[in-house]
């Protein structure tokens, strides 16, 4: 199970779920690479998704000690749409196993609501 001291706690539909966000690899530039780990309450597998990327604000703009803010920040109605995305693609999250594998990028989840199209 995902630790409760540095996890976040999530309920997507009937499933309850904890996630980390964290940096992985090396930061390029400004940009730094981001991985989102998830795992369902009852200690099924894990959902990893890796292809992210943020940047970190500079230390002299930051709130945090070491400029550790990053932005655009992962929301928690994003990590729910990547938790849905993942059952679509065949993420059983109560069954235990190994950690499923979800590539994603910024575009999908970095899309202002304003200029999504909308169904009329």
């Amino acid at each position: 199970m995902l630790p409760r001291t540095r996890s976040h706690r999530i309920t997507v539909g009937q499933g309850r779920f904890r996630y980390i966000v964290a940096e992985c690899g090396r930061a390029q530039g400004t940009s730094l690479p981001l991985a989102i780990t998830v795992q369902h309450e009852k200690n099924g597998a894990r959902l990893r998704v890796v292809g992210l990327s943020t940047c970190r604000v500079p230390a002299e703009l930051s709130r945090c000690r070491a400029g550790r803010t990053v932005f655009p920040n992962i929301e928690p109605r994003q990590v729910a749409q990547l938790i849905k995305l993942a059952i679509l693609r065949g993420w059983k999250p109560a069954s235990p196993g190994p950690a499923f594998i979800l590539q994603a990028g910024n575009a999908a989840l970095f899309v202002s609501e304003t200029t999504s199209p909308r169904a009329n």
